[in-house]
């Protein structure tokens, strides 16, 4: 029992975790130190110290925020401090820029209240961190530092949303660049991150600065005006890809397409003939997610997209955390699988896109802070296996930044890859050692026929390719036969129970159809071998015909 002395020694914004509570727990107490039960930990659960102690009832009790964001006081006898190894991503004094939309800048440490918001591109300097902990109102433990941003209110960001900024010297290696006045230029230059052109100097080099298009087709998506030479062995728009996979060149080698979910019903149906007109050709469309939630919209959205000759396919937004901002609760993946089946599953069959699991970054924070990434890898195995059982690969939906900090490259590129990265290329670093089919590139993206913003994506490749990504026949296995009909002209010889017929030959035609629709014509001739046909009654149905 505690003599109102605290023998613990926690600080504030230390992380604890629950011990040698049994079965019985530890009771979070709330919002005052000596109110009533609000909830309960376990041991190993882990939060950060808020604030305390106070002594309260014979204990010395601690505010701490749990990593599933709840926040209440609890007894420091069952409390035990962890030693956290801290981050090396930075450095005092780092350039850094985000890497994504909607980035929270938070107060400070160790509340982490919201300040404001940060989108892809925006700038800064590290001027304070690393701190791990909880961010106030979301769940799971990050590792923060506090940025000086160029254009925006100074704050606390977590590290998953922030990519080193660093500038090189692209004409120490013999090449050059075009600026924004169709010049080329040497200087520190990097298409992904830096803002400001070096002074221009004329001069010969992989680009021709008039023309803006890529010798192998397309046009340069990372330069303000430049021409990168696709098939020249190089990586000519600094995105860390070379030749025909140099994402640099828009529209040399790739196939326009969206994915849709209920949102993109918000304010009306989609016009899919009108989304086809406009020039995109396949379409991912949402199932399920976990293992409750059905798109009202699914079937209706899947039947008019392949309607106006869209490729279209099934996903699933998987749930295998405890995260209820992203409305997932942890479920096993067996069940999620078969949800997806009961729902998605005769869209599983030849002619769909084949089906996509979906594993969002948040998610992927949950396993990578609290040190289990095995457990996500394990559990998108399991996913995928149950449905590979149907005779198709699922394909996984993921970020680079989920690669790099949790599944791992081995892991990543057992699966054919869509990778979600809203920017000038699908990698985020100066080399990727995996390869991506799809390419989630905006969030933001508007689309004639659909009301309101939509999903962009590519596809890596041309319509060939595209069209082995479709279920084909080989994958999909028969079905069984579930009716019979004849027509008038399908004369039937009757033999009455019992009875005979002096025919020597007995003629049955009729078609047998399934679920599908697909049918095929049958004519069963049996000859007469030494005796009379009799007639037997049958108990055997169309289905085990």
């Amino acid at each position: 029992m505690s003599t109102g002395v605290s023998a613990a020694g926690f600080g504030i914004g230390d992380t604890v975790e629950v011990y040698n509570t049994g079965t019985q727990g530890l009771v979070v107490r709330g919002p005052n130190a000596c109110d009533g039960q609000i909830g309960g930990k376990f041991d190993g659960d882990r939060g950060v110290v808020l604030a305390g102690p106070v002594y309260c009832n014979s204990y010395n009790r601690w505010k701490i925020r749990w990593s599933d964001s709840l926040e209440g006081w609890s007894a420091e006898d069952w409390l035990r401090k962890v030693s956290i190894t801290p981050s090396t991503k930075f450095s005092i004094g780092n350039r850094v820029k985000v890497n994504a939309n909607g980035v929270n800048v938070r107060g400070d440490t160790p509340e982490l209240a919201v300040l404001g918001s940060v989108n892809y591109g925006d700038q800064g300097t590290v001027i304070a961190g690393p701190f791990y902990g909880v961010p106030k109102g979301s769940s799971g433990f990050y590792y923060f530092w506090k940025i000086d941003y160029d254009t925006k209110t100074d704050g606390w960001t977590a590290e998953n949303y922030l990519d080193k900024d660093s500038c090189t010297n692209e004409c120490s290696s013999g090449q050059t660049r075009c600026n924004e006045n169709y010049q080329q230029t040497c200087g520190n230059y990097d298409a992904d991150s830096c803002t400001e052109w070096p002074s221009s100097t004329s001069g010969t080099g992989n680009d021709n600065c008039n023309d803006c298009s890529c010798s192998c087709g397309g046009y340069n998506t990372a330069e303000a005006a430049a021409n990168g030479n696709c098939n020249d062995g190089e990586d000519d728009d600094c995105d860390g890809y070379t030749d025909g996979a140099d994402s640099g060149c828009a529209g040399a080698q790739y196939i326009d397409g969206i994915d849709v979910s209920g949102w993109q019903h918000q304010a009306g149906d989609i016009n899919w003939s009108q989304v086809y007109n406009e020039g995109y050709r396949f379409a991912f469309v949402k199932a399920t997610q976990r293992d409750s939630y059905t798109n009202p919209y699914f079937k209706s959205d899947m039947d008019s997209g392949r309607n106006a000759r869209l490729l279209v396919g099934a996903y699933h937004f998987g749930c295998p955390s405890y995260n209820p901002n992203q409305y997932c609760y942890g479920t096993s993946a067996e069940v999620e699988a078969q949800y997806f089946l009961d729902v998605a599953g005769n869209y599983l069959i030849q002619g769909y896109l084949r089906p996509v699991l979906d594993i969002d970054q948040p998610i992927c924070d949950d396993f990578y802070n609290t040190g289990n990434c095995l457990g996500l890898r394990n559990w998108i195995d399991k996913w995928m296996d149950i449905i590979k059982t149907k005779n198709v690969t699922p394909i996984l939906y993921t970020g680079p930044y989920c690669i790099r900090d949790c599944l791992g490259s081995s892991f990543a590129k057992k699966y054919d890859l869509w990778i979600a990265r809203y920017g000038s290329s699908p990698c985020p670093f100066s080399s990727c050692d995996w390869d991506w089919a799809f390419w989630q590139y905006s969030e933001t993206g508007t689309v004639p026929g659909i009301n309101g913003y939509v999903d962009l994506d590519k596809f890596n490749g041309d319509m060939a390719r595209l069209n082995t990504f479709l279920i084909s026949g080989s994958n999909q296995p028969p079905n069984i036969p579930t009716s019979l009909s004849q027509r008038r002209s399908d004369n039937i010889t009757v033999i009455p129970e019992g009875g005979t017929t002096p025919e020597s030959t007995v003629v049955f035609k009729g078609t047998v159809n399934d679920p599908d629709g697909d049918n095929v014509r049958l004519e069963i001739e049996l000859r007469q071998i030494g005796e009379a046909f009799t007639g037997t009654p049958t108990t055997e149905t169309i289905s085990g015909f």
